[in-house]
Parts: C-alpha cells; sequence; structure tokens
C-alpha cells in the first residue's frame, strides 16, 4: 500500500486523505495481510517490502477503482509527497482483520 516514494513507513490508525475518483474521503485505514489460512492479519505498521490490505470505511465504489492517498496535515507544507497508492479489492462489511493472541503469565491446573 505505501507508495515507493514515501519516506516512512505507515502506521495503523493515522489518519488519511482517500483519492478515489472524483471522492475525497479522510479515513483511518487498518491494516493487514492475508495468511494461507485464508484470514486477515492485523499489522501495526505497513512491511517494508510487501503488499498488504487497508481496510476502511468509505463510501461504496465498484472493485478495481484505484485510489491515491496523502498524509492529513494541519499546515501547508513543502515536502509534499503521495503516502500510498492501491486499488479496491472489494466492498464487504464483514472483512474480519485478527490480532495475534498473546497470552502471558503461567497456565493454571485445577484438579
Amino acid at each position: 500500500m505505501r507508495h515507493r516514494w514515501y519516506p516512512k513507513i505507515l502506521k495503523a490508525q493515522d489518519p488519511i486523505l482517500l483519492s478515489m475518483g472524483w471522492r475525497r474521503i479522510q479515513t483511518q485505514p487498518i491494516f493487514a495481510t492475508e495468511d494461507p489460512n485464508g484470514r486477515s492479519r492485523y499489522l501495526k505498521y505497513t512491511p517494508q517490502h510487501m503488499h498488504c490490505i487497508a481496510a476502511f470505511y468509505a463510501p461504496v465504489v465498484p472493485p478495481n477503482t484505484g485510489f491515491l492517498a496523502f498524509p492529513v496535515r494541519e499546515q501547508r507544507t513543502t515536502n509534499f509527497r503521495i503516502t500510498a497508492s492501491g486499488y479496491t479489492v472489494g466492498n464487504d462489511v464483514t472483512t474480519g482483520v485478527v490480532k495475534k493472541l498473546k497470552l502471558t503469565g503461567t497456565s493454571r491446573q485445577g484438579r
């Protein structure tokens, strides 16, 4: 998802401005990768040299619609860059992004 000319890594839940066709949408994407079991695994940051999925709420657009993402800034800056580029895969409300469960502590056996 990250554009090759953008120097920084994108973080999940950071606000971005999407440009899809004639629409402009401000949203907070959640990044994920698809594992071999078909689940979407949550990513805190975009991977360095891989593609990833970005799940976000937006108006319905046809599949394969291209988009550009721009960082949301308070002021106008001189170092303006495209944050990400990509296309829509589909419109699915039930897209489930799962986190890896990390257990801590010791197990307790009740007998």
